[in-house]
């Protein structure tokens, strides 16, 4: 991944950010003129990044908590927790398909954010959007209910500048 430009977000620029993804409960330390934010444009992301780990990636126009952003930060997003037999693909990046969910949170919607959760220990393995909502979600059997925009051990995880 080849970086366009990089810069360090004013002020101004942090406030507009983080008034733009509320939802995921930004500390206000963030707006500190202390704390630095950086926004690093590749060619398919921008990456917002604090002490130089990724917290934020932008893609298609949505904004995304990290992994390392919900654990750090211990940010609850609405959930999709996944059965033992379907980590191994969504660590590779696979969608998750129906038949491997074994809770879909009642408060999602299509399009929503979501984070995407192992049964046995409740970690994070994926963050993506819901392609369905909840209520759907209960006569669904089959089918893809996630699309993943980032997992363990992807492009995103691994980012070094």
């Amino acid at each position: 991944m080849s970086i366009k430009s990089r810069i360090f977000l004013s002020k101004k620029e942090k406030k507009e950010l983080f008034g733009k993804i509320k939802e995921f409960k930004v500390p206000e330390e963030f707006l500190s003129k202390s704390i630095q934010i950086e926004r690093v444009v590749l060619e398919d992301y921008v990456f917002y990044m604090k002490n130089g780990k990724v917290i934020f990636f932008e893609v298609e126009d949505t904004i995304f908590p990290t992994i390392n952003y919900l654990r750090d930060y211990n940010i609850e997003i609405p959930a999709v927790i996944v059965d033992i037999g379907a980590i191994k693909f969504i660590v590779n990046g696979a969608d998750v398909m129906a038949p491997g969910v074994v809770f879909f949170d009642p408060k999602i919607k299509v399009g929503m954010i979501v984070c995407i959760k192992e049964e046995k220990s409740n970690a994070i393995l994926a963050i993506g959007k819901a392609l369905i909502n909840a209520e759907k979600f209960k006569e669904t059997k089959k089918g893809k209910v996630v699309s993943i925009y980032h997992h363990l051990n992807d492009k995103i995880w691994k980012f070094k500048t």
